[in-house]
């Protein structure tokens, strides 16, 4: 499934940060309107243990950066929600 901006978010989002003493930092982002939400974390390093942490659903939207991922994370997360990468 290929999300695009316009189609995702409208003009109502709320953003709140989502702070962990042992998690990277992420932001919770919600569509009001829609009242859908999705999770984004731009740390250098995102480890599976750390994305646990925030208990994301099957149909959340996780989005990082690629260069956060290695292979086994990455494999791990597609399975655990719906995961993107910038």
């Amino acid at each position: 499934m290929r999300l695009r901006p316009a189609q995702y978010l409208t003009q109502t989002q709320v953003f709140r940060r989502r702070e962990s003493a042992v998690a990277p930092t992420a932001y919770r982002v919600t569509d009001q309107d829609k009242e859908q939400t999705f999770c984004i974390c731009l740390d250098d390093r995102v480890r599976l243990e750390d994305v646990k942490l925030r208990n994301l659903a099957r149909d959340m939207l996780f989005v990082c950066r690629d260069v956060a991922l290695d292979d086994e994370t990455a494999a791990n997360l597609a399975l655990q929600c719906g995961l993107r990468t910038i």
